[in-house]
């Protein structure tokens, strides 16, 4: 048993450090955030950035309360070559 649970832990940290030269960590940077319950101002980004050819995707930042109901945040997260030019972008936007 003790045999098997050092190879289990040797193909996980294997299979991160894999995980990691394949998709790097620090590819997306987080430029915009809103509640969860309002999340029109970072849809708008969304929309222009997307428009104009700007990689991006929302991310849920959701973190579950005692009640079972999801609280939290939605993040708009840009492709780190593509920064410039969505913060160019996003001056534009009046909120």
């Amino acid at each position: 048993m003790g045999k098997l649970l050092k190879v289990w832990g040797m193909a996980r940290r294997v299979t991160a450090i894999l995980w990691r030269a394949v998709i790097p960590v620090d590819v997306w940077r987080e430029v915009h955030a809103s509640r969860g319950d309002r999340p029109e101002p970072t849809l708008r980004r969304l929309s222009l950035l997307n428009a104009r050819g700007v990689r991006c995707h929302l991310h849920s930042l959701a973190s579950p309360s005692g009640r079972g109901i999801s609280t939290g945040m939605v993040s708009l997260r840009v492709h780190r070559d593509d920064l410039n030019k969505a913060y160019r972008l996003m001056a534009e936007i009046r909120d």
